[in-house]
């Protein structure tokens, strides 16, 4: 049998056994006046972003937050990416210069991730492989990449202003969204292009995907200018997600235990993480 048949017959002892009501938890860093979830692994280690006096990585492991900056001091950090390895993707700013630059941190080691000739590079999704995505721009437009071992690799929409790419799974499946103006999604398998949009939306960003064939995003409503709903996709069909109440609610990521991460803004216009179990 091979990997894929078997990552089939997880989904469905997962299907069968998930009867159960899906359950929201909200996620904020001890004293954060703004907190999100970006990424999530098998062991559902969870890695974030906060605000406190600048903006600050965070990973959440065994319920404990730890504050993840990239060395440098008053460096601005983003963390959006965590593979089973508690390999770490993201990017940051430092003090003077107002370009992004990608990272990767292995254990406490950091490493700089620049494509060659970029004015700015940002790593979104790493998978067990060690395979980095992202964007990046030289000035004019902004482009996907793919990294590995050293190796950057372009992945452009032909034709399009801005194609950015923000998961990627173990089989080496891509997702992100490109466009000339409204948002389109983009899920990239085995060498194919598949345009993903949500039916009746303005807009269709793909966020994560996992070993299951399954895509989480959001999308931005018809008739609002800025709230925006998460979505589940699967072979064709499309599921919303929001917590009731919530406004600008994202679906940013999604383990093969069918967990998600994200972020929502209250009725108070106080954004948080949440993580959605099945």
């Amino acid at each position: 049998m091979n990997s894929r048949a078997v990552i089939g017959c997880l989904f469905l002892t997962l299907a069968l056994s998930s009867a159960k009501a899906v359950t929201f938890t909200t996620l904020d860093f001890p004293g954060a006046e703004l907190t999100a979830a970006n990424g999530i692994n098998s062991s559902g280690q969870i890695v974030g972003i906060y605000n406190s006096s600048g903006t600050h990585g965070f990973l959440l492991s065994g319920g404990v937050y730890a504050t993840i900056d990239f060395p440098g001091s008053g460096t601005s950090t983003w963390c959006e990416g965590i593979n089973d390895a508690g390999e770490i993707v993201g990017w940051y700013i430092a003090p003077g210069n107002s370009q992004p630059q990608g990272f990767l941190m292995q254990g406490t080691t950091f490493t700089t991730l620049n494509f060659p000739g970029s004015t700015y590079t940002e790593a979104w999704g790493i998978n067990n492989a060690g395979q980095v995505v992202g964007e990046y721009s030289t000035g004019v437009g902004v482009h996907g990449f793919l990294y590995q071992s050293g190796t950057y690799t372009d992945i452009t929409v032909t034709s399009a202003t801005y194609t950015q790419l923000r998961g990627i799974n173990n089989f080496g499946d891509m997702v992100g969204r490109f466009g000339n103006g409204n948002d389109q999604g983009l899920l990239i398998r085995n060498g194919a292009y598949v345009v993903l949009s949500a039916p009746g939306a303005l807009s269709t960003n793909a966020n994560g995907i996992n070993d299951l064939d399954r895509v989480v995003g959001y999308e931005q409503i018809v008739g609002s200018t800025s709230n925006t709903i998460g979505f589940e996709y699967y072979r064709g069909s499309y599921l919303r997600i929001a917590i009731p109440g919530s406004t600008n609610f994202q679906a940013l990521d999604i383990n093969n235990n069918l967990e998600i991460v994200g972020q929502y803004t209250d009725s108070q216009a106080v954004t948080h993480g949440f993580l959605r179990t099945p």
